[in-house]
């Protein structure tokens, strides 16, 4: 996917989204690893590798990282999706507040907390509809949850 420009001097996702990254290389990465998970492509822990290659202290690419172990639904998984969780909040002073917003719903998630994690997800799509990770990741839960009538 390509890397969309903004004004400011952070690296953006492929919808405009400002991200914490180390380069416009990570962004890439960042924009192929969400491709590839809303392709339900069996690549995306491959792209997913290669984006911690490009920028192993990527606050997002820690919570996608979270997500993608929750998603696997494997009890013995958890302990993984917290430490992507801490390694999420140990970069999260440098993120946007859309960021961070993302951090506080693997926090949610990871503590079993899934109205208040999609609470975060509805805040970031309020003011980023644009925001594809916190839409699918509401979509899931709203799925999950059996709240049809919220699925997007």
């Amino acid at each position: 996917m390509p890397i969309r420009s903004t004004s400011g001097a952070r690296p953006a996702d492929a919808w405009g989204l400002p991200l914490t990254a180390a380069s416009t290389q990570a962004a890439g990465a960042y924009n192929d690893t969400i491709a590839a998970y809303l392709a339900f492509s069996r690549d995306a822990g491959t792209r997913l590798k290669a984006l911690f290659a490009a920028d192993p202290d990527m606050p997002l690419a820690h919570v996608l990282r979270g997500a993608f172990f929750h998603l696997m639904g494997l009890p013995a998984l958890q302990p993984k999706a917290r430490a992507a969780l801490a390694a999420s909040q140990a970069h999260s002073e440098r993120c946007t507040p859309r960021e961070r917003l993302h951090v506080e719903a693997l926090s949610a998630w990871c503590a079993g907390e899934q109205e208040q994690a999609i609470e975060r997800w509805e805040a970031i799509l309020l003011e980023h509809p644009h925001d594809v990770l916190a839409l699918k990741l509401a979509s899931f839960h709203y799925f999950y949850l059996g709240n049809s009538a919220s699925v997007r």
